[in-house]
């Protein structure tokens, strides 16, 4: 039986989720971020929904972003025992647009799935690695 892992690309407006089947991750939903609690709550919703083995968060490299994963990940540990990590996502971003460039996704489609796309990425990445 394969691990399932949730994995995360959190950015100031929209905050994109991403799953696995086996080895292949997948985009789940891309939420849109109203405030902190709030993305805090979905995030947390999304963890008791899916029951992951691992949560996965895309760490960018600094700035405003980075403090507020780092604050996620902190409240999140407090109430769930599954491990959560964290990944560099320094080129994934550019690798997503890349990507929906070339599945001729428009300007407005690439900017709200970009994050679930990246998550993706991220995750698969993850994945890649156990193997």
């Amino acid at each position: 039986m394969h691990s399932k892992y949730l994995s995360f690309d959190i950015g100031l407006k929209h905050t994109g989720v991403a799953t696995n089947s086996g080895g292949l991750a997948y985009p789940l939903t891309t939420l849109e971020t109203v405030s902190y609690d709030t993305q805090l709550k979905e995030i947390s919703l999304l963890i008791n929904q899916q029951q992951p083995q691992l949560v996965l968060f895309g760490l960018p490299s600094r700035g405003v972003a980075r403090e507020r994963v780092e604050q996620l990940i902190s409240d999140l540990k407090q109430h769930y025992n599954q491990p959560i990590i964290t990944q560099d996502e320094t080129l994934s971003t550019m690798r997503a647009q890349a990507l929906m460039r070339q599945a001729n996704a428009g300007p407005k489609k690439r900017r709200i799935r970009e994050h679930s796309v990246v998550a993706s990425s991220l995750l698969q990445d993850y994945l890649d690695g156990l193997g």
